[in-house]
């Protein structure tokens, strides 16, 4: 073969590797001219170059872990460019015969991606996700180690990384930080995507110096779909069917998939909606308080709630990818995601207060009260980005801009009624909730002894806009038969943060008004599966009928109004500006990719104070304004290590911040006499700035579509920002608790994390048809509660962080054979710390309970000649098949604070490929 050394440098070869199975571009694949030291990786189109090559023959080799090695002789003339396009061929093997099956492909093909990352990361293709009964992305990111959901809700909402909060993970779409719609704090609530919308997800666990320096927990980056290649798409797909709560309610589903070369643009729009009733039961106590009756010590609760939750959801989704081929050697793309909620949600509350206990076993006198919710929530989450790569000789110069806003609206009605002279029986069996049970004959529930006290009105808006600028140059280059190189880059962002609430009380009401006239007399004798009773509800037709006939006469409460809402708005504008610089450098077996990025932040806030008169009366309402600003160095090192062709140990150092969250910082203060505590935000608060080290091994499985990893990761946090608990010594307010949050904590956290992925093809008969798909994440965490971060604690504590699990797992097991495949998965998520006490022993410390939920997916494909219009498949869902409650408890497990029960949903579908 002739060497790239030669005098007569005219010659070039330009290629393009595809998938073999479904012509797909291939990018990151390694492309070698042998005998040479010249090698690239190939582009997003899975394009690449070799220039200024001397006439002859010349061997390409293309690698690509989970693809047969392909090797390829091509001849470069003088004066003229030699072109190829190679066919990659799938390694995955089932028995001696290729399988065609997009999944398992597919699959292969992530796991393969993340085996030649640079990174420490896991991938999950769409098709990973099809196997799952996941209706959003936080649902499906939980199957990832490491990452749980926010399980305070009936459907998944932000998802947390290693224990930390949400705050410390990144969301991109893209490659592109998406805003927040959470009304404090910094996590995206990713749980407004509908799990039809992306083509795969790349979570990474440690960071490089051009990643975000706040991605302590890591970063999700969700990639929607592009034209690749391979032919037209036109998928079409659907399901429906029933959520078993007490009531049946209707649940359904719609995707469609449309992508296409139109000349030098490739084009491809895909999007969804998705309908979902969310129902669940749930029991509160509001505390427990130790009591003498009787010369006797007991724990009692301070109350007893029982809440109604039912929604009618309804996701959309639409993304729209175009990228044109503007020169041979650039091009440029603009990307488009819209992501949208309607939420109507109907909110029931029987609260039974003012316990007084005669015995242990006996309440002889109670107030009961009932509150009626409606919501009309929207949320919308969308971005719009452009960009473009451009190939100068060598290098690469890329660039983007996005525009991204998130936000939500929420009008509320609230209307609360009361009735006093209740009496009870109690009874708390252990591991369950408190009971009370009516004494006599007494009907505690019934609507014509409840007399309506207030009616409130609200409206919550929060919106997060947030804007960047990206440029990064590349330069490869070839050092004792090696390639590396070189990467610098820039990037500004600017954030604009809104919530404002709009809070009213009307009272002046008729005395005799009684919640009849609002109810539609249905009482529910099945709540939590039979084990309690349940009054009637609000009807909302009647209750807005009743506001647009009585609003005008009734008297605005103020005080409620102006302190409510004053305290609770806010806005918020930062500007941060980073650069780096960064390596890849290649020794034989050894990559390492290291350097340093730098970033600066400045904010501004502005808030309300909010004073109240020493009898709980509203005075005054005073604007306030902060700002600051931070900088710092984040140096990073990621090594790979290749230990044979299919095996891979990974090291990485990394310095990164947690940013605080907006309420937090926000100038404001709340002195309220009524309740006897002032709420104060803090903004002098620093970031929080974290150490990590990563370790994993990893051996990939290409005929068998699998991995198996072990990783470990220790994280040493300086400045955790926790809530200071402390008495006010001077002023008016003395003696007052105060809260406010505070730079208090220095916390370690560590952990395991196992993965074992596997199609079991090697197994006798139809045993060949099984796989496995398993990880468990174990995590610990040490953050030292001292009394000068909470003085109402006697003594130091050191506890794990709140709202972190020990102990994570998911377990699938699937079986496959022809057009059938079934997948039985179970994720699990053991107890963990959700609120701090002030008693120095923890019996006030509030925990949930660990819990598991049991999901099936059945698919049946039928081929093109039996649909006749094209392949397709039918599906089963079942979820939760277990009924899976939650639980709270205080202290001890027979303290239960919070039970909720969610119900099992069972949908069929179709899918069709035109």
């Amino acid at each position: 073969m002739v060497q790239s050394g030669d005098s007569r440098v005219t010659g070039e070869i330009r290629g393009q590797v595809v998938d073999a199975t479904d012509g797909s571009h291939l990018d990151g694949t390694v492309v070698v001219l042998d005998g040479t030291d010249r090698s690239t990786l190939t582009n997003r189109a899975g394009e690449f170059r070799f220039t200024g090559l001397a006439e002859g023959a010349y061997s390409v080799v293309v690698t690509r872990i989970g693809f047969e090695a392909h090797r390829e002789v091509v001849s470069v003339a003088t004066g003229e460019v030699a072109r190829l396009e190679i066919r990659m061929i799938s390694a995955v093997l089932l028995g001696e015969g290729l399988v065609v099956e997009a999944r398992r492909h597919r699959r292969a093909r992530a796991l393969g991606e993340q085996f030649e990352s640079d990174r420490i990361a896991n991938m999950l293709s769409a098709e990973q996700i099809a196997d799952n009964t996941d209706t959003n992305l936080a649902e499906a990111l939980q199957r990832v180690p490491g990452i749980t959901m926010d399980d305070a809700s009936d459907e998944g909402g932000v998802v947390s990384m290693r224990g930390l909060p949400a705050a410390f993970t990144t969301v991109l779409i893209n490659g592109q930080r998406m805003p927040s719609i959470s009304s404090t704090g910094r996590g995206t609530v990713v749980g407004i995507i509908n799990a039809e919308a992306v083509e795969s997800i790349e979570v990474m666990k440690a960071v490089t110096p051009d990643m975000d320096a706040e991605s302590t927990g890591g970063a999700i980056n969700m990639r929607t779909r592009r034209f690749s290649g391979g032919g037209r798409i036109f998928r079409i797909g659907g399901e429906g069917g029933m959520h078993h709560a007490e009531q049946q309610l209707p649940s359904f589903n719609a995707s469609g998939v449309w992508g296409d070369q139109v000349g030098r643009v490739g084009l491809i729009i895909d999007g969804s909606i998705r309908r979902t009733n969310p129902y669940s039961n749930e029991l509160n106590t509001g505390g427990w308080f130790n009591a003498e009756i009787g010369g006797e010590q007991v724990r009692l609760p301070g109350q007893v709630r029982q809440n109604f939750h039912s929604a009618a959801r309804t996701r959309y989704t639409l993304n729209a990818t175009a990228d044109f081929d503007a020169a041979e050697h650039s091009r440029l793309h603009v990307r488009a995601s819209v992501n949208e909620t309607r939420d109507f949600r109907t909110n029931a509350q029987y609260r039974f207060n003012r316990l007084q206990f005669a015995d242990p076993n006996t309440v002889a006198s109670a107030r009961g009260e009932h509150y009626g919710r409606f919501y009309d929530y929207s949320f919308h989450m969308n971005s719009l980005s452009a960009g473009g790569e451009h190939q100068l000789g060598r290098a690469l110069l890329d660039w983007s801009g996005t525009l991204a806003r998130a936000g939500s609206a929420a009008p509320y009605i609230r209307a609360t009624f009361r009735r006093d002279g209740l009496a009870f029986g109690y009874r708390n069996e252990e591991g369950l909730f408190p009971i009370l049970e009516a004494s006599g004959s007494q009907n505690e529930f019934d609507p014509s002894t409840y007399r309506m006290i207030d009616l409130r009105t609200r409206n919550d808006r929060d919106r997060d806009a947030d804007r960047s600028l990206n440029l990064n140059f590349e330069l490869p280059f070839q050092l004792s038969g090696e390639s590396h190189s070189l990467k610098f880059g820039s990037r500004y962002g600017s954030r604009d943060k809104m919530r404002q609430r709009d809070y009213d009380r009307w009272e002046g009401f008729d005395a005799n008004i009684p919640m009849s006239v609002f109810s539609n007399g249905e009482a529910n004798y099945d709540f939590l599966r039979g084990r309690y009773a349940f009054g009637p509800r609000l009807d909302r037709g009647l209750t807005d009928r009743f506001i647009a006939e009585n609003l005008d006469q009734l008297v605005l409460n103020e005080n409620y109004a102006r302190a409510a809402t004053d305290v609770n708005s806010y806005r918020a504008a930062e500007e941060i500006g980073a650069a780096f610089g960064m390596a890849t450098v290649n020794v034989g077996r050894v990559r390492m990719v290291g350097g340093v990025r730098w970033e600066r932040t400045d904010i501004q806030y502005e808030g309300n104070e909010v004073i109240y008169d020493m009898r709980g009366n509203y005075v005054s309402t005073s604007p306030l304004s902060a700002q600051q600003g931070y900088d710092g160095f984040f140096p990073s090192l990621q090594t790979r290590i290749l230990l044979g062709s299919t095996s891979t140990l990974r090291l990485a150092a990394t310095r990164t911040m947690a940013r605080p969250s907006f309420y937090d910082l926000v100038p404001y203060e709340e002195v309220n006499p009524d309740n006897g505590i002032i709420n104060r935000g803090n903004p002098e608060l620093r970031p929080s700035f974290i150490r990590n080290l990563d370790a994993s091994i990893e051996r990939y499985l290409p005929s068998q579509a699998g991995l198996v990893s072990l990783g470990v990761f220790h994280k040493d946090v300086d400045s955790y920002i926790t809530e200071q608990l402390f008495i006010e010594t001077e002023g008016q307010w003395a003696g007052f608790p105060v809260r406010r949050p505070v730079n208090g904590l220095d916390a370690t956290v560590w952990g395991v994390e196992a993965t074992w992925v596997q199609d079991l093809s090697f197994l006798p008969g139809a045993l060949a048809g099984l796989g496995v798909s398993t990880n468990y994440t174990f995590t610990d965490s040490e953050a030292d509660y001292g009394e000068d971060v909470r003085q109402l604690v006697i003594g130091d504590r050191s506890i794990p962080i709140p709202g972190m699990s020990r102990h994570m797992a998911n377990v699938a097991v699937s079986w496959s054979q022809g057009g059938f495949f079934a997948n039985l998965s179970n994720n699990y998520r053991s107890e963990y710390l959700t609120s701090v006490g002030n008693a120095a022993d923890g019996s006030t410390d509030e925990y949930m309970s660990g819990r598991s939920r049991l999901d099936l997916k059945v698919r049946q494909d039928f081929s093109e000649r039996f649909l006749r219009l094209g392949s397709g498949a039918l599906t089963l869902e079942a979820t939760n098949l277990l009924d899976s409650d939650y639980r709270r408890f205080v202290g001890d497990r027979d303290q239960v604070s919070r039970l909720r029960t969610s119900f099992r949903t069972v949908r069929l579908g179709f899918v069709i490929d035109l």
